[in-house]
Order: C-alpha cells, then structure tokens, then sequence
C-alpha cells in the first residue's frame, strides 16, 4: 500500500530539544534542593512527557504524587522559559520537509509534549511546512504509545493505517506504530542509542532523513 501520510513525532526527531529541557529540570530540581544531571543523562528521561520526566529525575525516596506533581509544574513553567536554548532542527531536516512535500506526502507531528510549548517550536521552526494536524499533550487525546491521536490525525486526513508511516526515535513511538497499525521508521540521530532502537525491530532504521525515502517507497 503507498504511503501517503508521514506523521513525525518532534523531540529528538525534527528538533533538538535535549539542551533547553535538561536546563529547565535541572533549575526545578535545584530549586528544591534535588541532585540534577548531565545533559546527556536527560536523553534516558524523556519520551513519557513532562510529567514522566519529571518522576524519573527525582531522587526514588521523593517520587511521592505531590512533589512529582508540583515539579511538574514547576517544569511547565520553568521551561516556558527556556526551551528555545539550544534548540535546533536537526540536519537535514528542512530539506527533507521540503523534498516530502514536493512530492506530494501530507505531514503530520505527535509527540508528549506540552501542547502549548509544541506549538511554540512549531511556529518558530517549522511554520515554513504545513502539517494537517499537530497534537500534543492535553491536545485531547491519551499519551503515546495509545494509538488515538495517531489514528485522529490519519482519520482526518481520509487515510487508512497502512498508508500511513510514523518516524519517531524512541520506544514509546515504535509503540505508538505498532499500536495504530502504522509502518514504523525510527531514527538514530534522536534521544535513544542504535542498540536500544534495533531490538525493537521496527520496519525501518535510519542513520539520515533522506534515508526515510527508502521506506516509503520500497
């Protein structure tokens, strides 16, 4: 069946983000006098959600309900603040949107982020392309990996599953594919490392965008 719709997650799959969210924790987890962490430990806490992340970087004797919650908010706020640091499309992307659109694919974007600061970074580094749908945390639809919002967004754009091919760099994206009935593509330039992404076996890895041709039009 042709691929026609492509619907991309957006954290560590379009857009660098690793640099602004790890700030941003650290300065809450400060702020209660927590440890933080490196940069590159944040690329094992994210995926989930602001929330998620949140529980994962507190110390295991304070991930009680109130303060996850409490530093989850003060998250939303604290990186209202600071998620354009460093941030970045990653290369090649650009030409890749406009190569997809040139040749006809409707695009997408679903991700576990903040709807609101989603569609920030949306607007700053991808308003050059036109995505039929961009859905977000508390967009209306459950986190990844349910399927819904990755079948809302097919469903609105009149395409069946199998038409349809979800890029992601994580685990919880190769389960949101596989959930939604959509042909899996993860990327090894994201958050996640080549060995955790190829035991998972998802019907394509790639190193490059470009590469992404290669499976939607085997």
């Amino acid at each position: 069946m042709k691929t026609k719709l492509i619907i991309f997650d957006l954290d560590g799959t379009l857009v660098d983000t690793i640099e602004g969210i790890g700030f941003s924790m650290n300065k809450v987890l400060e702020n209660h006098g927590f440890p933080t962490h490196s940069i590159e430990a944040y690329r094992g806490f994210v995926g989930n959600g602001l929330k998620n992340l949140a529980k994962r970087t507190l110390p295991e004797d304070h991930r009680d309900e109130e303060t996850i919650d409490l530093c989850y908010k003060e998250m939303l706020d604290v990186y209202s603040q600071y998620y354009s640091r460093g941030i970045a499309l990653y290369p090649g992307i650009d030409s890749l949107l406009d190569q997809l659109t040139k040749e006809g694919y409707t695009l997408a974007i679903n991700t576990n982020k903040d709807q609101r600061i989603t569609e920030y970074i949306v607007k700053e580094l991808l308003s050059k392309w036109n995505f039929i749908k961009v859905i977000g945390d508390e967009g209306g639809y459950p986190k990844k990996p349910n399927p819904e919002a990755a079948l809302a967004i097919a469903a609105q754009g009149g395409f069946k599953a199998g038409e349809c091919v979800y890029v992601g760099d994580s685990e919880v994206d190769y389960k949101t594919a596989v959930n939604a009935g959509m042909k899996s593509v993860l990327v090894l330039w994201g958050f996640r490392s080549r060995e955790e992404l190829i035991k998972l076996n998802p019907e394509g890895v790639i190193e490059s965008p470009h590469e992404i041709f290669k499976m939607i039009n085997p």
